[in-house]
């Protein structure tokens, strides 16, 4: 066995059998939706925090779920971050960090609320459709740039009305960067909400996007 297979099966190994996606606390909402299909297209079980283990199959419609007083501060899903295709959190229930998207290695499709500290850096390469609706969120400026071309992109979509967002240069850098990728299906780009209008420095990109039948719409 090589060594570069060797490490690639330590890892299979040693991946946890679970993950936990932490809910807002104190919480505003006393219910939660999310969308999650498994790559492999098994079953799927969690806990949204009472011991109440619930099994869902792997489709991509939302589940709905009621908070109550002996809920904890997480729900955790009985599966390993590698298994999952779609994750949808439809509701404000949870206080997502960027950081917990590490080892969504087949992750395709991503999509997220409020409550949010985005980087895009930290967004899984195999993502090929993004959209982060949200009316209050942090997202992490642009200086560290992505590559976009591991896989063929759908749909980026980049809209919070509140929080934090990014400046001129750096849409102008993340258009780019989009310019780069193929893509397919939906083929849309929109960089809105409290982000910075792009400059003339983005017109050959949006050119090159629009070229790949890309809808494009910035500030």
């Amino acid at each position: 066995m090589s060594l570069r297979n060797f490490v690639h099966s330590y890892k299979e190994i040693k991946e946890p059998q679970t993950f936990q996606l932490p809910l807002i606390n104190p919480r505003d909402s006393n219910s939660i939706s999310f969308t999650l299909e498994t790559f492999d297209g098994s079953d799927y079980s969690f806990d949204i925090g009472g011991g109440d283990v619930k099994t869902r199959p792997s489709i991509p419609q939302p589940i709905s779920e009621t908070l109550d007083a002996s809920t904890g501060t997480n729900t955790t899903f009985y599966l390993k971050r590698s298994n999952v295709k779609t994750l949808r959190l439809l509701s404000k229930s949870y206080d997502f960090n960027s950081e917990i998207l590490y080892g969504f290695s087949n992750l395709k499709a991503l999509q997220l609320r409020d409550e949010v500290d985005l980087d895009i850096l930290r967004i899984p390469q195999s993502v090929n459709d993004f959209v982060f609706v949200a009316d209050g969120a942090v997202v992490n400026g642009y200086n560290t740039r992505r590559n976009f071309t591991y896989t063929t992109m759908r749909r980026f979509i980049l809209n919070n009305t509140g929080g934090t967002g990014l400046t001129s240069g750096e849409v102008d850098d993340l258009l780019e960067d989009l310019s780069l990728a193929d893509w397919e299906g939906v083929k849309t780009v929109t960089i809105a909400g409290v982000h910075s209008a792009r400059t003339s420095a983005s017109d050959s990109f949006v050119t090159t996007l629009q070229g790949k039948g890309v809808t494009v719409t910035t500030n």
